[in-house]
């Protein structure tokens, strides 16, 4: 059964980009100044805090220019699994990425013990 959303992404987005104001603000960060330390436009910087509307690329360098890119690094980090399914599902991505591996030269041999 899929839990019941409370909020839509448009008041998720909203939320965030209040909590990037407030830490901007009490940074005493101008737009103007924010805008130059992280490369982002004035413009897309003003639209996010009215809108919560930005790239990743844009979010993560304002992150960074507030020295927050943990907060960036931690999404989806602590997502738990939801039942057993997704562990075995994991575990054979994770094999199938294994066997795509490129092999480097001598790898072969030296994990069969042949020279």
């Amino acid at each position: 059964m899929k839990a019941l959303q409370w909020e839509t992404a448009d008041e998720i987005n909203l939320a965030l980009a209040g909590r990037f104001r407030n830490i901007r603000r009490r940074r005493r960060i101008s737009q103007e100044k924010m805008s130059q330390m992280s490369g982002v436009s004035l413009g897309s910087l003003k639209r996010f805090e009215r809108t919560g509307s930005i790239s990743l690329l844009s979010l993560t360098k304002l992150a960074m220019a507030l020295d927050c890119a943990d907060e960036i690094r931690g999404l989806f980090t602590g997502v738990v699994y939801r039942n057993m399914d997704e562990v075995l599902n994991e575990r054979i991505l994770s094999e199938v990425r294994e066997l795509r591996k490129p092999k480097r030269v001598g790898e072969s041999s030296r994990r069969s013990g042949k020279r």
